[in-house]
């Protein structure tokens, strides 16, 4: 991750707002959110695909950077744990959300940064009928988000799976801050 981590520095250092980072399943991408929002000290929302995965990413963040329990807000179809440093959700509850709930929407738009974990899911067509289902004005994810925040965060991808079908996470993320092979790290003994 030493290597990702330098990558991501000189990404903040050019004065881009937008990127993502290729990693092998098993390379730490988890670990490595909590590391990026260590670094960016900004108020983030992470968003993930499935419902299990805040509640996990919430454990690797108080063993990796040791952040406050409190610090993290989950948020799921049921609950709501918002106005924290850091909030979880998957996009699904996030986009409810974003309609319907004002504090929610408030907290969002206090984010500076936004990370999606599995960025291919934001890709797909579910998500994008999900979108077009609650907020016609929107067609993707990462263009909702940018509805409502001033623009302005910092949007970064992670994903193993950078190309599906004809859609690419480069073609919303624009930059390739880092890329990591699974042959790489296997040969140096990191996964």
């Amino acid at each position: 991750q030493y290597r990702a981590i330098n990558n991501f520095v000189h990404f903040l250092e050019s004065g881009e707002s937008s990127g993502y980072i290729i990693l092998p399943p098993g390379a730490g991408k988890t670990a490595l959110m909590a590391i990026i929002i260590a670094l960016t000290r900004e108020r983030a929302l992470l968003l993930m695909p499935l419902a299990n995965l805040p509640e996990q990413a919430r454990q690797e963040f108080l063993t990796h950077i040791k952040l406050p329990a409190h610090d993290i807000g989950i948020v799921s179809e049921g609950k709501a744990d918002i106005g924290r440093p850091v909030t979880m959700s998957t996009y699904q509850a996030h986009i409810r959300r974003m309609k319907d709930d004002p504090a929610y929407r408030t907290t969002v738009q206090q984010c500076d940064l936004i990370v999606c974990d599995e960025a291919q899911t934001s890709l797909g067509d579910a998500t994008t009928k999900s979108i077009d289902d609650i907020d016609r004005a929107t067609d993707t994810v990462l263009e909702d988000l940018s509805t409502y925040t001033s623009g302005t965060a910092m949007k970064i991808g992670m994903t193993a799976t950078p190309d599906i079908i004809g859609k690419s996470v480069r073609s919303r993320f624009q930059t390739l801050i880092h890329r990591e092979f699974h042959s790489t790290l296997a040969r140096e003994g990191d996964i």
